[in-house]
């Protein structure tokens, strides 16, 4: 659950509030309708907890300018948030998007 005053922070976008977030995810869900999350570790201190993620499905819509491959892909993500009151009150999401955006095919894989 996240409180009235959430901020998300993810490179290369200006911050995100409770709703541009869920337009975000939304975003996600709809260009990956079978998304897949696996969270592989957590570490928790006082206030914060972090997360390595896994996330595995399939591109079925349109993802930032390209258009659906079929393709299944898989990517990392490390995530931290910020407790108040039982509430994520500040989230950081960094993703392989490099890795993303090799696997359908929009950046050039190296070799």
């Amino acid at each position: 659950m996240r409180s009235a005053d959430y901020v998300a922070h993810t490179p290369g976008f200006p911050p995100f509030d409770n709703t541009s977030w869920k337009q975000f995810i939304w975003g996600f869900s709809t260009s990956f309708p079978d998304l897949h999350l696996t969270i592989e570790e957590t570490v928790s201190d006082e206030d914060k907890v972090a997360a390595r993620m896994r996330f595995r499905g399939t591109h079925r819509g349109e993802f930032m300018g390209i258009p659906p491959t079929g393709k299944q892909v898989s990517f990392s993500s490390m995530e931290m948030n910020r407790i108040v009151d039982g509430k994520i009150a500040e989230h950081w999401f960094i993703a392989d998007m490099l890795g993303l955006m090799q696997q359908l095919g929009a950046v050039p894989t190296p070799g």
